[in-house]
């Protein structure tokens, strides 16, 4: 809502381009973070009501590190490739030079990607005990905090503005909710400094090299263009991710390649 009221005081075609690149935005966390999501709450829920915090924590903290990777291998490829993608996706709607509009403003939003997927697990914390006020409030004071925050980044700064307000929010929100949980329950979201440093390390260097080899493609059908380097970033993450040795890249990639070798093995 923000970024439509806000966006519709700027040039023309900003509020589409805004709409655009966070439903790109929002696939990923879609098909990452509600799924995960959904998942761990049931076991989550029978963990804490049999008193086993310990146990029930250690799997929200696992699902939450899970959810971070797979956000941060999509933020690769969609910062990597957003003109591209937004080209293939929305094609004539757009106006001339709005693709490239749309894969900056895409890059700025997925620095929060991490956060719109893994804050609908962590809220899960706090549901499975039955303290559903305290994700409402905490989302009530940031949403008061970022709400002129809006209209001066938006109107110094135009869409980049708005789009680094919300991924501001959006972070602190997450982030927030962290905390209380690690500050409300002693296990909580457990080591994730030394794995943040370490995933984050691998996404910027995967994503300036996606980039770089992007730039250097020759001109061809952004389909192909797109997937080729998108592609690259995505793999260099993985790569990357083992290389310094983060248990849950080799958790996802195990999981989501035995899925895919027994869908076509059926």
């Amino acid at each position: 809502w923000f970024l439509r009221r806000e966006g519709s005081h700027l040039a023309e075609g900003s509020v589409a381009t805004l709409s655009y690149a966070k439903s790109l935005m929002k696939v990923p966390m879609g098909v990452f973070g509600l799924a995960i999501g959904a998942g761990v709450y049931p076991t989550l829920s029978r963990q804490l009501q049999t008193g086993d915090l310990k146990g029930g924590f250690t799997l929200l903290s696992s699902a939450v590190r899970r959810v971070i990777v797979l956000a941060l291998i999509a933020q690769a490829a969609l910062s990597a490739v957003g003109a591209d993608i937004a080209t293939v996706i929305y094609g004539t709607r757009l106006l001339p030079n709005q693709a490239q509009d749309i894969g900056l403003v895409l890059a700025i939003m997925c620095l929060g990607l991490w956060a719109w997927a893994s804050n609908t697990v962590v809220a899960r914390g706090y549901y499975a005990l039955g303290n559903t006020w305290m994700p409402t409030l905490i989302g009530t004071v940031v949403t008061a905090l970022a709400f002129p925050l809006y209209g001066w980044l938006g109107s110094r700064y135009g869409i980049i503005g708005l789009a680094s307000t919300s991924t501001m929010a959006i972070s602190v929100y997450t982030f927030c909710l962290m905390l209380g949980l690690k500050w409300k329950y002693s296990n909580g979201i457990s080591n994730i400094l030394s794995f943040w440093i370490r995933i984050t390390v691998a996404v910027w260097v995967a994503t300036g090299i996606g980039f770089a080899v992007r730039a250097m493609l020759p001109v061809g059908p952004p389909v192909i263009m797109g997937a080729l380097a998108g592609g690259l970033a995505a793999v260099l993450v993985i790569g990357i991710g083992m290389a310094f040795k983060i248990p849950e890249i080799s958790e996802v990639t195990g999981k989501v390649s035995a899925k895919v070798l027994n869908k076509f093995s059926r």
